[in-house]
């Protein structure tokens, strides 16, 4: 009885009979394949006409990329996104545009994070980058050659081009001194170092202070527990800062970042700059009184 009604039911809602032929299903499904192979037919026949209309072509004129570029990057991000990528030829009706727009700019050595990407009709698309920022200049040999490589707050290798003929150039940066081997992968990948990382960590701390302290170096020297590098930071007449660990890797009982850099204040406000110390002197940032000395400055340093 339940079985009749339930069958009723979805007669009343179908408009029509349902039993075994079926009659009004079957006109309906071939109705509806005849429907999408038309269709089918239809867009091999003219899709390809509709996609590469001009009202729905994207070049470098509609493809809208910001905020604009900072003075350190030299090139152009949205002209070689397009030549590395191959995207001379997009349309906004295609399906996988975001996705490629987004991995095309994420894949440029400068581009730390797309942070936004939408379109707008019929054919603008808007890009909003975070770029990445040089903190630091890593020293490398290179067949015998000295050079210098910028890296990021992360570590992360960046371009050389144009460190070397406008005002952000390659001297204007603080120096990691540590082992002087080329990095591992290409540019806008971490560099596998963790000295390298721990001391770029530093140098982005640091910020324009490094030039206010008259630094010039960050040097990684192994510790005596191997707990991790000890970082120091450096002059050019060799006085020396103690840093201590990389930040967010300090031992038991030794201060974090921010109490250092406090400390750096101080030591500012006494000393102006690191080379207005007596000649040899020896600052530790790790305690805190500063431990200034001028002796012992191999054990003070890798402890």
């Amino acid at each position: 009885m339940a079985r009749n009604s339930l069958f009723s039911s979805l007669r009343e809602r179908l408009g029509g009979p349902f039993h075994g032929g079926g009659s009004k299903w079957v006109a309906t499904a071939s109705v509806l394949g005849v429907t999408a192979v038309l269709l089918w037919f239809a867009f091999q026949q003219w899709g390809a006409l509709v996609t590469k209309n001009s009202q729905f072509a994207i070049d470098a004129n509609n493809l809208q990329v910001g905020p604009p570029q900072p003075t350190w990057i030299y090139g152009n991000v949205k002209a070689e996104v397009i030549r590395d990528a191959s995207l001379e030829e997009l349309n906004s009706l295609d399906h996988d545009l975001v996705p490629r727009l987004i991995d095309a700019f994420e894949m440029h050595p400068w581009v730390a994070e797309v942070m936004h990407l939408y379109k707008k009709h019929p054919n603008e698309v808007i890009v909003q980058l975070a770029y990445r920022k040089p903190v630091a200049m890593v020293e490398v040999i290179e067949a015998g050659v000295r050079r210098l490589v910028p890296v990021d707050s992360k570590g992360v290798v960046l371009p050389t081009d144009g460190f070397h003929n406008q005002l952000d150039s390659a001297e204007n940066y603080p120096r990691i001194s540590a082992g002087r081997n080329m990095p591992p992968g290409p540019k806008g990948t971490t560099w596998g170092d963790s000295r390298i990382r721990g001391a770029a960590a530093i140098a982005n701390l640091l910020g324009d202070d490094w030039r206010q302290l008259a630094l010039h170096r960050i040097t990684a020297n192994p510790s005596s527990d191997g707990a991790g590098p000890v970082f120091v930071l450096r002059s050019r007449n060799d006085n020396s800062l103690i840093w201590g660990r990389a930040p967010g890797e300090e031992v038991v009982g030794e201060p974090q970042a921010a109490t250092k850099l406090q400390r750096l204040a101080t030591f500012i406000q006494h000393h102006k700059t690191i080379e207005d110390a007596p000649l040899g002197s020896v600052f530790d940032l790790r305690e805190a009184t500063g431990s200034e000395t001028r002796t012992a400055r191999q054990v003070n340093e890798n402890r």
